[in-house]
């Protein structure tokens, strides 16, 4: 939940990662052990959701402190 104060500006959910995913992979540069080891540190952003009115540059700061 983001907040201004004591109002609700925002809501977010996380989840778990994919258990294999190529293009992350790759761009990560994880051979498969080391994948295995490190992938509880990953997760997805699987909800978000601003809820009105919403201010300039809300996303990008409440993605930023997330």
């Amino acid at each position: 939940m983001a907040t201004a104060g004591d109002t609700w500006v925002g809501l977010l959910a996380w989840a778990t990662a994919a258990l294999k995913c190529h293009p992350r992979d790759a761009w990560i540069g994880w051979r498969p052990p080391l994948q295995w080891r490190r992938l509880p540190f990953v997760v997805n952003n699987v909800r978000f959701c601003l809820l009105p009115p919403a201010h300039p540059n809300l996303a990008s700061r409440v993605l930023a402190l997330s």
